[in-house]
């Protein structure tokens, strides 16, 4: 497991069945508070997925239907993608 940036630059990586990591936050020069990971500050990037579904108002019309939505959302370079379903 990998965790990239937008320009696929690799930031972290995990080649084994399990990685322990420090999640944190710290205050930036204006003083708000950052996300952080390992220590260094990450930008947090995601979206809430309301899932709504032409054919199926709020639930997916299939298993397919919600993987494809969460490729999606990885194709994106999202962080973060919670959904409300």
């Amino acid at each position: 497991m990998a965790l990239n940036q937008p320009t696929v630059q690799v930031l972290d990586q995990v080649t084994s069945y399990a990685g322990v990591r420090e999640v944190g936050r710290l205050r930036d020069s204006l003083g708000h508070l950052r996300l952080t990971l390992n220590g260094q500050p990450l930008f947090h990037l995601g979206t809430l997925d309301q899932g709504w579904w032409p054919d199926g108002l709020l639930t997916p019309p299939s298993d397919a239907a919600m993987v494809s939505s969460q490729l999606r959302n990885r194709a994106q370079h999202l962080h973060a993608a919670p959904g409300h379903r």
